[in-house]
Order: C-alpha cells, then structure tokens, then sequence
C-alpha cells in the first residue's frame, strides 16, 4: 500500500480505503485495489470517482457486491517535517458505490472489477423530487432545499469534520423572490435557482455567477466566480521546470513561499508542474457565436404587456468598476481596438525585414458585434401581488443574468491549460492559483514576469486524483482570467462608477 516519501513528487499516504457491506461487514481495500479515480468539478455538484479492486481470493463473493456499499477514502500528501499532516490538507470522504461492472478474468485464479462510486448524496438529489411553491431569496432557497431534501448541514458549528455533509462556504442572502417548482429534481432545483441568483441590478456582473459544487478536501459550497477570484488568501504558486533545472534535483518546499529562491527549499513534495498542456488558448469564432463577446437580449414582459432589449459587451461587463473593483485582472484576453488584417508580402533575404503588402480589411472590435448571438426571455415582475411586492424570479430578466451566465461559460474554456502537479490534497476547485511557465528559450530570465504569456493567476475549475499503490497524480484543469502581457499599446478603458488611475 501507498506510503508518502516526501522526496517524490508524486508520493502520498493512502490511510484508509475500507469497503463496507449492507450487513456492516468492512473490508480493508488497501491492499486490493489497482487504480482509483476522484473527480472534483466547479460544474459537477458531486464528488465521483472509479476504483478497480483485483480478487484472486474468493473475496466478491463475500462481499456480496450489489452497487449498495459505502468506500471510505482518507489519503494526504507527504510533509517531510516530521509534523503530521493537518487535518484541512486531508482528503477524507465516505461514498456510496452505485455500480459495479468490468468484470474481468485475468488468469484462472484473479479477476478485476470495476466500481463506480459518488458522494451519497447523489443518489438523493437524483431521485427526489420537489413540487412546491417557495418565497425567499434564491440561493437561500438552494441551500435550504439542500438541508431538507439531502441532509446537507447550514449551521457551520454543528458540523463535524468532512464526513459529515455541509456548507463550507455559501454566498450570503439578497432580495426576496416567489418562486415555484415543478416536479423537478433535487439537483435540478438547485442547479436552476443558482442560475436565477444572478443580475438582480444593473451594477450585475458575469462573475456573479454561482455555482454549487462539493470539494475534496472540504465540504459543500454556493458561490460564485468573483469571490473566487477575490479569495486571494488561498492563492499558491506552481510552477514549472525542466528536467536539468538544479531545483528540479532536490524536493521543494511543502509552505515554501518562493520556489524559485533556492534559500527556501525545504521538505515536502512542493508545487511543481510536472507536465501541462494548454487546451485552449483563443477560440475566436465559438466565443463570437456563443455570446461570449457581445450579445442582445429580447425580454417580453408578461406583466407591464411591452419588451425591451439589452446589448451586452465583453469589455463593459467582465471589466467594469461598478462595484469599486475590476472585475479580473488589467488586461482582457483579446485585442479590443478595432480589426485590421494584413497582407503579408513574399519576403526576401532572411537578414531583411518582414514586410506586408497593404491592408486587406478592417473590422470593428470583437465586442461590437452583439447580433452574432440573440435571446428571447419571458419576465413577470410580481406574482399574485396587486401591492407590487412580492417579486418573481424572472422579473430581472431585462437586467441580462442569461446573457452573462452563458459569457461566464464562455469565458472558463477560452483559455484553459491542464497540468500534472505534485501530490496536493490542500487544493480545491474555485481556488486561484499562480501559473509560473517560462517561454521555452535558452535563456528567458532577462524577461519581465508580466511577459510571459501563460504566466498568472488561473482559476481552478476541474481535479482529478488518479492513484494506485506506489504514486498519485494529481492533474487540474484551470482557466486564466486576463493576459499580463499586454496585447494592445492602448490602455483599455473600463466603464463603470470609478475611474482609472489615470483619470479615464
């Protein structure tokens, strides 16, 4: 079984993996299993996962394997201090096993199967249903709902501990809304009032988007994209370097707040970007037509008997200082001056400059062309209310929460860079994390950091732990929020209630 050497990036400590049975018999997998998968999503409510066990003991027999029995896993990264590790940096859940399948004979003697597992929680959410009028404010109304329905706990102090289910963290309550629900799922219910939380005022900003999601090294949160980004006491730094790289020769710093200034190189596993890849630097044309960069909304209002249209802009909403702050970092993802392409000439010399030929057209800026992507909604101000007090849930819909929801989607795959890092079981989705990945050259350390394009504070949206008896690999999907280098000479210019440092 797994045992943590603090000197191996990939190192952990597997403590308990114990399988037990509907008539309470338990088993210790440790030694049993050949791979195992846990899957932490912003997107997904859930934890899930896969575990293939290999048999050549009788034991499925005993177990009576019917998709009914509880796994517990409790597994953390190395210290290398001597000092136990913390309980905030272990990963320590209880789920329910759903499906067994992938039975397969190895030889005459053993045999593998497969078992998909999620949090118990899951199965609930899925199977219930709710038909009911509610009042209240909308993401009160989810965690309330996930009280209720799924056992999930509100109060912080009666909460014991990650195996018992609760909010972590929850977005703290707004304006009062009636809504009801028809015959919906759990999960469902709560997915839509997340969605319905959003653009309340005209102040309303994509990144007040929420979601609810669960983590791993945690519990249960409702929150959403702008206080991810704001949560800046949870920002770490990885980074990356080559295989001849003298720090890539020692184990770094498990706390070690600069991991490139050899002075701090302690014990631990560190923060290292083993590998990455960048899925996804621009994706031009699906972020124009999915309404990414502009789009215009149609709202017909069921109570007033008239409709009213929005435009929506990329540099508008994701920038605007409406609320005392930028929404992300200085600088967009893309070119906000207007188009002009160029004809690039036959060249001559290598030693000579490259020239171009003319111009071949140009075009406004990628935020002006808010037709590439339309909405119609419906809204209804009051329900059953002649004193106009009660409101609906759809009665801020002519504010654009559809539009900067479906440009926040957007957003999270316009740029999004996937790595393998070192063992960490104190991460979790909607963290915000430092990037360090210097350009592939000789020698790049004459570069200002604000240079180096994939370099920067990147937002944490998928986990995935894939471990077996000797390593565990972690492996993050992130999305970038903004370019340190500057795309464009021209300062970009914010709207919104406060003005730029330079007045604008």
């Amino acid at each position: 079984m797994a045992l943590a050497d603090y000197r191996e990036h990939t190192s952990y400590h597997l403590d308990i993996m114990t399988l037990v049975n509907n008539e309470g018999e338990a088993f210790d997998m440790r030694g049993l299993f050949l791979q195992c998968f846990i899957n932490e999503s912003i997107y997904d409510n859930f934890l899930s996962g896969e575990v293939i066990f290999v048999d050549s003991l009788g034991l499925f027999e005993k177990i009576k394997f019917s998709g009914q029995e509880s796994l517990r896993i409790r597994f953390y990264q190395p210290t290398g201090t001597g000092q136990p590790t913390h309980e905030d940096d272990i990963i320590d859940k209880v789920f329910r096993i759903y499906k067994i399948g992938d039975n397969k004979r190895i030889d005459q003697n053993t045999q593998t199967v497969s078992c998909r597992f999620a949090s118990p929680e899951l199965l609930d959410a899925k199977r219930k249903r709710i038909s009911q009028s509610f009042k209240g404010e909308v993401l009160s109304l989810a965690a309330k709902i996930a009280e209720d329905y799924l056992d999930i706990s509100n109060d912080p102090s009666s909460i014991s501990g990650t195996l018992q289910p609760g909010f972590e963290w929850r977005t703290p309550a707004s304006e009062e809304h009636q809504v009801i629900i028809p015959n919906w799922t759990v999960q469902n219910t709560i997915n839509w009032l997340c969605s319905k939380a959003q653009a309340n005022d005209y102040s309303s900003s994509p990144l007040d988007s929420y979601f609810f999601y669960q983590t791993a090294n945690g519990n249960f949160r409702i929150n959403s994209i702008r206080e991810m980004f704001t949560s800046e006491s949870a920002t770490a730094t990885f980074y990356y370097t080559d295989v001849g790289n003298e720090y890539n020769q020692a184990p770094l710093g498990y706390d070690n707040t600069n991991p490139e200034d050899p002075s701090t190189i302690g014990p631990g596993s560190g923060r290292r970007i083993l590998d990455y890849y960048i899925a996804s630097t621009s994706s031009v044309l699906d972020a124009t037509v999915s309404g990414f960069f502009g789009s215009k909304l149609v709202t017909i209002n069921n109570t007033g008997k008239y409709y009213s249209e929005r435009t929506y802009d990329y540099l508008e909403r994701f920038f605007s200082k409406s609320k005392g702050e930028r929404g992300l970092d200085d600088e967009p993802l893309i070119r906000l001056e207007p188009e002009t392409l160029y004809i690039g000439a036959r060249q001559g010399q290598v030693t000579a400059d490259t020239t171009t030929e003319g111009t071949y057209n140009t075009y406004k800026a990628l935020n002006k062309y808010p037709d590439a992507y339309h909405l119609l909604m419906n809204q209804s101000e009051f329900v059953n209310d002649d004193k106009g007090i009660v409101r609906s849930v759809n009665g801020s819909a002519h504010f654009g929460g559809q539009q900067m929801r479906q440009a926040t989607a957007q957003l999270m795959k316009f740029h999004t860079t996937q790595c393998l890092i070192s063992t960490r079981t104190d991460i979790s989705c909607g963290q915000v994390i430092n990037l360090r990945i210097p350009l592939p050259l000789p020698d790049a350390t004459g570069l200002k950091r604000e240079q180096q394009f994939h370099d920067g504070r990147h937002l944490i949206t998928n986990i995935q732990w894939m471990f077996n008896q000797h390593i565990c690999n972690t492996n993050i999907v992130c999305m970038k929020d903004s370019l340190q280098n500057n795309l464009e000479t021209t300062p970009a210019k914010y709207v919104g209630g406060l003005p730029d440092e330079d007045g604008a």
